[in-house]
């Protein structure tokens, strides 16, 4: 069990001094130059030195060089430098938090700057990081505005009492709140969450973007499964969610529960285990489930339950598998908020539960489409009634793009499980064979 119970410790100065040192260089003046084309490059003043595309040429090799050795410093890495345009395109299927190449842009970005400014002031991330990288999972103490956590614990307890305890619940009930980001601003405000963004964007070395919220008043029951069935990105490891306690944990109210190190498996969906998608076969997800359970004792990874004081974030990488475990005592209530993440600059992100990557059919996330629901364009019918999936083929994002395999390309082995399933038949042979 993993008793949470306060943040990680703050850094000192030091940890600043390769982003100022960056922020330096970025800043050089380069001011007079209103517009590029190619090459060529056209100045306004015609007082400046007769070498100025030599000068431009050099600074920005400079800045590449920075990028470069920004990029090298965020992974630990002394190989030779790569292009930084290239880093990301060359990330595969099997990327995990281990392996996975920062955003070099991104790294270069004052948004990073400022993102890390702030996560280092708090926290330990040089901790931080090894944990989620070793382990899947890091859990630290996120600064809320007042009133913001009990805003969305109150509309968790409304769910309960509409929903759970209610004998004749309304017929669009259910067991938890689904995206109320969209016109609860407690429920938007913990998921945007800046502590949150910060340490997601060191974790990562990429832009994160909220995707979903689901509040739960009970324990969510759900069984084993990794979210890359429901939320899958390219590279693999650019998704991530954060669980946020809205009460005390009660270690007998059913909390999460992880397989710790699981982050670093293939990330299966239900074609790999000859299932067809969650669209054609519903209870197809069920059987997924029960292979991901037998999967996860066959390897023998330890589970470990989360028990948090209110108010903590406990994040868990993409493909980390977990559930949610049996409560104890059905009477005690859990509260809870979880967001799924994406990352900005990922190659594509993209459903599996819903693709037929058999049949040249994959479900599709849209950012922009996202972006609108998050945003404060149109009304909250209209934000809500927009989908946030596009239906393409499989190579609707990687057409031309041969070092990118797209989601029909995907082959892993299948776990060695079957025999909890299947049980020899011993029918007779045909023809005497």
């Amino acid at each position: 069990m993993v008793d949470i119970k306060s943040s990680h410790s703050r850094k000192g100065w030091q940890s600043y001094l390769p982003v100022v040192l960056t922020a330096l260089i970025m800043i050089m003046p380069i001011a007079m130059v209103t517009m590029t084309n190619g090459s060529k490059r056209y100045i306004d003043d015609t007082s400046l030195p007769s070498n100025i595309d030599i000068l431009l040429q050099d600074h920005e090799e400079k800045m590449k060089s920075t990028i470069e050795a920004k990029v090298k410093e965020w992974v630990g890495s002394t190989k030779g430098a790569q292009d930084p345009d290239e880093l990301i395109k060359q990330q595969g299927e099997m990327v995990t938090t281990e392996t996975l190449m920062p955003d070099p842009k991104f790294l270069a970005s004052m948004k990073y700057k400022k993102y890390e400014e702030n996560a280092r002031s708090k926290y330990d991330m040089d901790l931080l990081i090894r944990e989620f990288r070793d382990k899947g999972v890091v859990s630290f103490a996120p600064t809320f505005s007042e009133g913001v956590v009990d805003s969305a614990a109150a509309l968790t307890r409304e769910c309960l009492e509409k929903c759970v305890k209610n004998p004749n619940p309304p017929a669009d009930c259910g067991l938890m709140h689904h995206e109320r980001f969209v016109d609860v601003p407690s429920v938007k405000d913990i998921a945007l969450n800046y502590d949150i963004l910060s340490v997601l964007a060191v974790l990562h070395g990429y832009d994160p973007y909220p995707i979903q919220t689901l509040n739960y008043p009970k324990s969510s029951g759900d069984r084993t499964h990794s979210d890359y069935i429901h939320f899958a990105a390219h590279p693999v490891a650019l998704a991530s969610a954060v669980w946020v306690s809205l009460m005390d944990i009660d270690p007998k109210a059913g909390p999460v529960q992880y397989y710790q190190g699981s982050h670093k498996e293939p990330p299966y969906n239900m074609q790999d285990f000859g299932l067809a998608d969650r669209a054609t076969e519903p209870n197809n997800i069920n059987i997924y489930q029960d292979i991901m359970t037998a999967a996860m004792k066959e390897k023998g990874y330890p589970l470990e339950k989360v028990v948090m004081p209110k108010g903590l974030a406990f994040v868990w990488a993409a493909n980390m598998v977990h559930e949610g475990s049996k409560m104890k005592n059905p009477k005690l209530d859990r509260f809870s908020q979880v967001t799924h993440y994406f990352y900005r600059n990922s190659n594509y992100n993209w459903a599996p539960a819903l693709s037929d990557v058999e049949n040249n059919g994959i479900a599709y996330f849209d950012e922009s489409a996202i972006d609108y629901q998050w945003g404060h364009m149109g009304t909250v019918k209209e934000r809500k009634g927009r989908s946030k999936f596009i239906i393409g083929n499989c190579d609707t994002f990687t057409k031309n793009k041969p070092d990118i395999p797209n989601p029909c390309e995907r082959k892993h082995r299948f776990p060695k499980i079957l025999s909890s399933f299947l049980q020899e038949r011993n029918d007779d042979l045909i023809d005497g064979y």
